[in-house]
């Protein structure tokens, strides 16, 4: 559909331009741009990939969000856990806290 634009009006012959008006002039409403119909035929939808295609691009996306292989996230699961176990056993503080001694 074609949209033509609004026509600039340019101020008349007798009218001087820079001086400054008394009254404020109102602005004249722009006329709001109706959408046409086309009489171009309907165009028929693009036909969906084929499954080897949207296979492939599944298959891209994954190799590149996967990251690590499988035997650097087991290694990186079992260093989390020997850490977490080794800091709760060894390092975390024996002091008796606050909510213990409410108790007695």
């Amino acid at each position: 559909p074609r949209v033509t634009p609004p026509a600039v009006q340019t101020p008349a012959a007798g009218t001087a331009v820079g001086k400054t008006e008394t009254a404020a002039a109102t602005p004249a409403p722009t006329p709001t741009p109706q959408p046409q119909q086309s009489t171009a035929p309907a165009v028929a939808a693009a036909p969906a990939q084929t499954p080897a295609a949207a296979h492939a691009k599944v298959k891209a996306a994954v190799a590149v969000a996967t990251g690590s292989s499988l035997p650097v996230q087991v290694i990186t699961v079992l260093m989390l856990l020997t850490a977490g176990f080794v800091y709760f056993r060894f390092l975390s503080g024996k002091s008796s806290g606050i909510a213990s001694k409410a108790g007695k």
